[in-house]
């Protein structure tokens, strides 16, 4: 599995992935429908946006939630293939 923690120890900012509950929207390479969206604390049905981004952990106000494993696992094969990994 991977893991951000190394990274994030070093830095002042967050490597992140947009959501969207846009879900109806047609899916782009790299988009992640989350399955287990209630589960992981989102108010909607979502998707990730197949595109990473990085902010300062400063302006992160709060933690939503956490993805299912089976989510978790999902999006870090969609995140290997964008990186073509």
């Amino acid at each position: 599995m991977m893991t951000a923690a190394p990274y994030h120890a070093n830095r002042a900012d967050a490597v992140v992935m947009g959501l969207t509950s846009q879900r109806q929207a047609p899916m782009r390479f790299g988009d992640c429908d989350l399955m287990d969206w209630q589960a992981a604390g989102l108010l909607v049905p979502s998707k990730t946006k197949g595109q990473f981004s990085t902010i300062e952990r400063a302006a992160i106000e709060k933690q939503l939630g956490t993805l299912s494993q089976p989510d978790l696992q999902r999006l870090q094969i969609t995140a290997r293939n964008i990186l073509s990994l």
